[in-house]
């Protein structure tokens, strides 16, 4: 985390955060940026492709 950004987090708590409301606000905004606007392309996808002694050239 940026120093600038922990600033503003510190700001908000201060502030604004002091009301249920706004937490509300802020974490249904950082679940819908943060999680549920990932594709399923990044997902993490365990596979069995191993390198070929090939590939260590």
């Amino acid at each position: 985390m940026t120093t600038t950004r922990l600033i503003c987090l510190r700001l908000f708590n201060r502030t604004l955060g002091r009301f249920a409301v706004m937490n509300a606000l802020l974490r249904k905004a950082l679940v819908g940026m943060l999680i549920k606007t990932k594709s399923r392309d990044d997902a993490y996808n365990a596979s069995s492709r191993f390198f070929d002694l090939r590939d260590l050239d």
